[in-house]
């Protein structure tokens, strides 16, 4: 994981003449963007790997806009394990469930464990 999976996604953009898209590379949980900038956030294939996920989710919910998405593939993770890791952070919402991905909507206001 990582520059080669970010210049694949560059090919796609290029191809598709895409221009509101924007991969990073996170090293660590700081991503360095400004807060509530995305619209929708793509987390693909990497809960598997990730040591401290309610950091990441932080993060991410701190970069996504109040009603942006979080869209989540769990690739290598069994469904279960990734649900429980973005459910238990208890800050955010399932909004939609595929065999292919999750999608997710930050929280706001009290924060409670579904």
């Amino acid at each position: 994981m990582g520059a080669g999976h970010i210049e694949a996604v560059k090919k796609k953009i290029g191809k598709y003449n895409l221009h509101n898209i924007e991969p990073i590379l996170i090293e660590g949980y700081d991503s360095t963007l400004p807060d509530n900038i995305a619209d929708v956030v793509c987390a693909i294939d990497m809960f598997w790997i990730i040591k401290k996920p309610t950091e990441l989710l932080t993060e991410l919910k701190r970069i996504t806009k109040r009603d942006g998405t979080l869209v989540v593939d769990d690739g290598h993770a069994p469904r279960k394990q990734t649900k429980k890791k973005i459910l238990d952070s208890g800050m955010w919402n399932i909004v939609e469930e595929t065999k292919d991905h999750l999608k997710y909507k930050p929280k706001y206001g009290k924060m409670t464990k579904e």
